[in-house]
């Protein structure tokens, strides 16, 4: 573990690229375990694939206690979207993604459980900018968007749970699919 809860710090990261930090084009996985469930992109103009948030960050241990996910920090581009796996905690707290987002594709964003009978607890993000692209929300658990949904594009909802959009809209087309 790092002594800060930065992005750009190498030692708060494990199997990352050639620097040690996310770069253009990573994959990012929060798994479960990770000692910093409050953390911050402090890395200007970072365009990633995907991000997964796992579980619930900590691993109950004195040196590691359980908490959630509470991510914020710099606008980040991302392609491929955001999936949420078994997000939980004791007390049931939402796990915040909170960095606003720009779309560099069609993009998924999902809250889903990792096996069957397993459950997950509200996902919160904060702005996105559609970019002119589809996005599909997939969801078998809810997501809350803080923050605005702004550009031009299509928005497409699956699933049985709730998605909730707190403030503006600003999409060609909204659906939602069964």
């Amino acid at each position: 573990m790092g002594a800060d809860n930065r992005w750009s710090t190498p030692a708060n990261w494990d199997m990352c690229g050639p620097t040690g930090v996310p770069v253009n084009g990573d994959n990012v996985i929060f798994i479960n375990t990770a000692k910093q469930g409050t953390n911050v992109n402090n890395i200007d103009g970072l365009t990633l694939g995907s991000i997964g948030l796992v579980g619930q960050a900590g691993d109950g241990t004195p040196g590691n206690p359980l908490s959630r996910w509470n991510i914020s920090g710099n606008p980040i581009a991302v392609v491929n979207g955001i999936t949420g796996s078994s997000l939980r905690t004791s007390t049931n707290d939402s796990a915040s993604f909170l960095i606003p987002i720009t779309l560099g594709g069609p993009a998924t964003f999902k809250n889903m459980a990792i096996a069957p009978g397993d459950t997950s607890t509200r996902l919160v993000l904060g702005d996105i900018k559609l970019n002119g692209f589809t996005t599909t929300f997939d969801l078998d658990f809810p997501v809350t968007v803080a923050g605005v949904i702004s550009q031009l594009g299509n928005l497409r909802k699956l699933g049985a749970a709730t998605l909730t959009p707190q403030t503006h809209v600003d999409a060609t087309k909204f659906e939602t699919l069964s």
